[in-house]
């Protein structure tokens, strides 16, 4: 696979004149609830409070499909000192949807590891209470910061990199399982992932190792443009269909019809 930059105008992300760095930001939500913390993460990505580096997208391949990827999950801070965010589902999707992007599936998240140029070792904590609360945020953004400046003279910010969080990602099993946090990846150096596609966890839940990889909406396959829901739509309609002819006029037609068709898409299209 074969990665390069692309710049992208992110209309929605005008910085600010005096945006908070980093290490304000955890500061000030140090002691806010979830709730509060993760509005004041969508405030602060309003306004553009991102590193500049994170807004030039990367192209990733996935057979004859190419999708534009954030070159890292979603920090909130200036150039030299950023925040990591991790988020619960509902606001990561809510600022996917806002700025024209989409979550990853589980292959794409596979895919993004492979192609990326900067490869970071998981970085386990040991689980606690506090694992879902800022300091213990903190604590591992100050690993993965340490971990990413040692690859900082080959691979400038802005290369994509992978390995160092579980990502937010959609999947079809969320149909079946509603109310629940799918997250996947935090890949070994040896390609294995420490956390398989899991939504064990409620919808409410984001500890320090979940991350939010943002994708641009805007895709191509075989060099034509498309979007990323109108390839998933499209080709769930097709597998749908195509199992519905081959059951009908069986004596299988109308059993299990929808499971068929949930696995299909499941297996072959959403996670892809």
């Amino acid at each position: 696979m074969r990665c390069r930059f692309i710049a992208l105008g992110l209309i929605a992300l005008t910085a600010a004149a005096a945006a908070e760095t980093g290490t304000q930001f955890a500061q000030r939500v140090a002691a806010m609830d979830r709730a509060a913390r993760e509005a004041a993460v969508v405030a602060e990505v309003r306004q553009g409070n991102v590193p500049g580096w994170w807004r030039r997208f990367v192209d990733v391949r996935l057979g004859d499909a190419v999708i534009a990827v954030a070159p890292d999950y979603v920090w909130i801070g200036t150039e030299a000192d950023y925040w990591l965010a991790p988020l619960t589902p509902g606001t990561a999707q809510a600022i996917a949807d806002e700025l024209g992007f989409v979550l990853p599936t589980r292959k794409m998240v596979e895919a993004i590891w492979r192609a990326a140029l900067v490869k970071l070792a998981p970085a386990p904590i040991v689980p606690s209470k506090a694992m879902t609360t800022e300091p213990v945020f903190s604590q591992h953004n100050a690993t993965v910061r340490a971990q990413r400046d040692t690859a900082l003279a080959g691979h400038p910010l802005g290369t994509l990199v992978a390995g160092h969080k579980k990502a937010v990602v959609i999947t079809p099993r969320l149909a079946t399982s509603p109310g629940r946090v799918a997250i996947n990846g935090w890949h070994r150096l040896d390609g294995s992932a420490i956390q398989p596609l899991y939504l064990g966890h409620a919808a409410t839940w984001a500890d320090y190792s979940h991350g939010v990889r943002l994708v641009r909406s805007a895709m191509t396959v075989g060099g034509r443009a498309t979007t990323v829901e109108a390839v998933l739509h499209t080709r769930q309609v097709e597998l749908n269909g195509f199992i519905h002819a081959l059951l009908a006029g069986t004596e299988r037609a109308g059993q299990g019809y929808g499971y068929l068709g949930a696995r299909a898409y499941g297996e072959w299209i959403a996670e892809r």
